[in-house]
């Protein structure tokens, strides 16, 4: 996200929300703002949500928050 200029940024469609995260990867924190995020569009929609088992995705905190957002996580089995 560093190199994307202000034109650029400019150029991006309103309805969609871009993250950058310095490694490019999901950590907790990205995916946390994902989800309340996430819960702004799907309204009063039920949603169930499948993730693999990449920590930052399966706290404790992390499934809490989507459970308050209305939103039911399901976990792969591992190494799946």
């Amino acid at each position: 996200g560093k190199r994307v200029t202000a034109e650029e940024r400019s150029q991006y469609d309103p309805r969609v929300h871009v993250m950058f995260q310095p490694k490019a990867w999901m950590d907790e924190s990205v995916f946390t703002e994902w989800i309340d995020i996430f819960a702004t569009f799907k309204g009063e929609s039920k949603v169930l949500l499948f993730l693999d088992n990449l920590a930052a995705q399966s706290t404790p905190a992390v499934r809490a928050r989507l459970i308050d957002k209305g939103i039911k996580p399901w976990y792969f089995p591992p190494n799946c």
